[in-house]
Parts: C-alpha cells; structure tokens; sequence
C-alpha cells in the first residue's frame, strides 16, 4: 500500500491488515470477467443462484461498495505523514514510486500475472495473446488487479504538484466529487481510475489532519451510526433508478463503509489480543506481496475446480462454499509464501 509503516498510527496499520483481508475476501467471489482483451466465464455453470451463492454476492457488493476507496483514502492519509516529516524533492518522489509502484506492476504482470492467467485460459480463443495481454493488461484496457499501481503513482504525483502549490480548498474537494461523477464517460481507463478516486486519495488526507482531534468515544458512536447508514444506503441503492439520487446514496454507502472499517480499526487496535496476534503481523508486514501475488491465484483455482467438479462447484450449496474456502486458503498462502521467500532474499520492492 505505503513503503511507510508508522507503528505509533496502531489504527492506520489495523486498518491496513483489515483491508488487505477484504481485498483477498472479494478477489475469491468472482466467476465472470469478460473484456475485449480476454476473460473467464464460468456463469453457464450456475444452473441456479443458490443460498450461499446469493450470501456471498451480496457480501461482495457490501465489500466492493467502499474497499478501494478506502485503500486509496488510506494511502492519502499516509502520504500526509511522510510528507510532514520530512522534505521529499519531486525527483526523489517520482524515483521512489516508480520503484515501488510501476516496476512491480510490470514485472508482476510479465512474470507473474501473464503466466497464471494463460495457463487458466484468460485468453483462450484469442487471435493475438501478446496483444491482447500488451493492451489489456499492460495499458490497462482489459481486466488487471494491479490498476491500482499505476493509478496511485499518479495521485502520488498530482497531490505532490497541488501541495507545493498550496491549491488545497474546498474547491479541490468540489472538483474531486466532480470527477468522481463524470470518470464513468472517461474511456481511457488509467484517466477513469485516477478521477475515480482522486476525491478518496484527498479525503484520506484530509482525515490526517483531523484524526488526532476525534475523541474516542465519537469514533465508536459515528462508526456504530455508520454501520447503520451503510446498511441502509446499500438497501435504498438496489432500489433506486435516478442517476443523480443514486450517485448520491453511493457517495453515502462509500463514506459509511469506509468509517466504519475504520471504527473497526480503531477499537481492535486498542485490544492486544488482535495487534499482537500472528495473522495480524503477518498481513501487516506481507500486505503489499499479498496484493501482488493473490489474485492470479484464483483463475488457476477456479479453473482446475471447475475442471473437475463441473456443476456441482456454483449449482449446489457445498460446491459455492467449498470453491470460495479453496480459493481463499490457497491464494492466501501462495501469496504469502511467494512473498516471504522474495523478503528472505531481499527482493525489497517486490514482497
């Protein structure tokens, strides 16, 4: 997420290993991708929805409604940080993301991502592989989870340039919300991405500036309210069909599912059975590797279960449950294994 791991923020480190976890939770909930670039489908299996499948989709919805914005708020909130304790040069940041980002999202998506992906049949069919992998995957025109680096070097970048320029206001709140509405006309799909969360990016931090100021008893009162709020904006959002209304409840759903996985945060921050456990620690100091290595993970699952069990894996109760346990235990630990091997060996920027 942020070469910065600040141990005195205990919440901002919790928040991170609980994000990391519903990153891994959504990635193992999908079975259909499709794009010009190639993509999976193995929706002609579900005969019918059946009740863990209908469960699992609708936590998937819950997870995805505000999961990356508050990855991207979060990474503001950090960036705040480090450039309020020491002077970072525009050469330097740009040096320092483009190791951290843009060298691990093409090498992952060469080495790592293209291979897993082939071997799953994300291009079966397809009449050019290298291309559609170069511009799918590569310049962002398909499908790939690693969208994310590439974007936040930009953010990174952009947030820099106003700070120096001291442009933060209030404007710069109304045109991120204005960005946030129109991104979904954008076609290039990294300029989408970056007005997409560009207004999360700076209310991460924002939050920083505000987050010391929050009593404690407020943090867990307006992440109770929050959690009801979401709930409700989740309901009311199914149901209704006008756009501006819609996009509306949606800002609200994402807002209250991200302080309420905050709030969260925060309270199991305070309890040392959870900060000192041993799958906190290993997300925590494994987080970035597991957002590297995890997803791929799923397509060589999925298609081998498929492969095998047929229908039974998303037309029966235990087929759905038993192909998300799998796919959530084996990403999980090939993850986290491909990352501590690279950490053994110093391979710093790619674990």
């Amino acid at each position: 997420m942020t070469e910065l791991n600040n141990k005195k923020i205990i919440e901002y480190d919790m928040l991170r290993v609980v994000v990391t976890i519903l990153v891994l939770i959504s990635h193992c909930m999908y079975y259909r991708i499709v794009t010009a670039y190639g993509g999976i489908d193995y929706s002609g299996l579900l005969l019918k929805k059946t009740t863990v499948f209908i469960i699992l989709e609708q936590i998937k919805e819950m997870i995805y409604s505000f999961h990356m914005p508050l990855y991207m708020a979060l990474s503001g909130a950090l960036f705040r940080v480090t450039i309020s304790k020491r002077k970072i040069s525009f050469t330097k940041l740009i040096k320092n993301k483009t190791t951290r980002l843009l060298i691990p999202f093409l090498l992952v998506s060469v080495f790592y991502s293209f291979p897993l992906k082939y071997i799953s049949g994300y291009w079966k069919g397809t009449e050019s592989v290298i291309k559609d992998f170069f511009v799918g995957q590569i310049l962002l025109q398909g499908n790939t989870y690693l969208w994310f680096l590439p974007a936040l070097f930009i953010l990174f970048l952009l947030f820099y340039v106003i700070i120096k320029a001291n442009m933060l206001s209030s404007m710069v709140l109304v045109g991120g919300v204005l960005l946030n509405f129109i991104c979904d006309n954008i076609t290039i799909l990294i300029l989408k991405d970056v007005c997409m969360y560009f207004i999360w990016f700076y209310a991460g931090y924002l939050f920083e500036n505000y987050r010391n100021r929050i009593k404690d008893k407020y943090i867990v009162v307006g992440g109770l309210s929050a959690m009801i709020c979401f709930l409700l904006s989740f309901i009311m959002k199914k149901h209704c069909d006008v756009k501006i209304v819609n996009y509306i409840i949606g800002l609200l759903l994402t807002v209250c599912g991200m302080f309420t996985t905050y709030a969260i945060s925060f309270i199991l921050a305070k309890y040392t059975c959870f900060s000192k456990s041993r799958l906190y620690n290993t997300v925590l100091e494994n987080s970035f590797g597991l957002y590297l290595y995890s997803d791929p993970v799923n397509y060589v699952v999925i298609f081998i279960l498929t492969a095998i069990t047929g229908e039974f894996a998303l037309s029966t109760n235990l087929g759905v449950a038993l192909i998300f346990t799998l796919r959530l235990f084996l990403s999980f630990g090939f993850s986290l294994t491909i990352s501590k091997v690279l950490k053994k060996h110093r391979v710093k920027y790619l674990a």
